[in-house]
């Protein structure tokens, strides 16, 4: 398996064969303000490839050494294969020097049902066994609840170093006043 950038062709093939698909339309930005933070210089697509197929993707964003991980999937035909954990390894090594390497991912705790709730505590411990550590920072981002976990070799010391960070990546695409209107730190 090799990780790829991916150039802005297969991007857009991928946000409208799959992204639209496998994140909640109010979660997804515009394709044309993808565009803009990539030409900006701090966003970027990745793709995770097999024998020359995408299996997985992510988009990620750059602050001061810093990265969110904007969005992260696998192909449904590959899910629960081991795929996801190989994408994060290929992400920590792709960002190894990097200070932190931050994930948003839905809080379970304002789940709509459920089978919502279970979904979303799958995907939490999906991201715990594969050594995600919760920083306790929780966040209202344009009316989704998320908690904030790091990944990889991050060099953080407490929530609000994290929150800083966490404000910065939304500030590249947006002005400070709609960041400070949208997202909110909860705790």
């Amino acid at each position: 398996m090799q990780l790829v950038k991916l150039n802005k062709d297969q991007i857009e093939k991928i946000y409208k064969s799959r992204m639209v698909y496998d994140f909640p339309k109010d979660e997804l930005k515009p394709l044309e303000m993808i565009y803009k933070a990539i030409d900006a210089g701090f966003y970027e697509g990745l793709g995770l490839f097999d024998n020359g197929d995408i299996v997985a993707y992510t988009f990620i964003v750059e602050y001061e050494n810093s990265y969110l991980i904007d969005y992260l999937a696998v192909y449904p035909e590959h899910r629960s294969s081991g795929i996801g954990s190989q994408m994060l390894k290929f992400i920590e090594e792709y960002l190894q020097s990097a200070d932190r390497i931050i994930i948003e991912v839905e809080n379970p705790d304002y789940a709509e049902d459920s089978k919502a709730k279970e979904f979303q505590q799958r995907r939490i411990e999906f991201y715990k066994k594969n050594g995600c550590v919760d920083t306790g920072v929780r966040v209202l981002c344009f009316r989704a609840y998320f908690m904030v976990l790091v990944t990889g070799k991050s060099k953080w010391q407490d929530g609000d170093d994290i929150w800083k960070y966490y404000e910065g990546f939304y500030k590249k695409f947006m002005l400070d006043e709609k960041v400070y209107k949208n997202i909110d730190r909860l705790s």
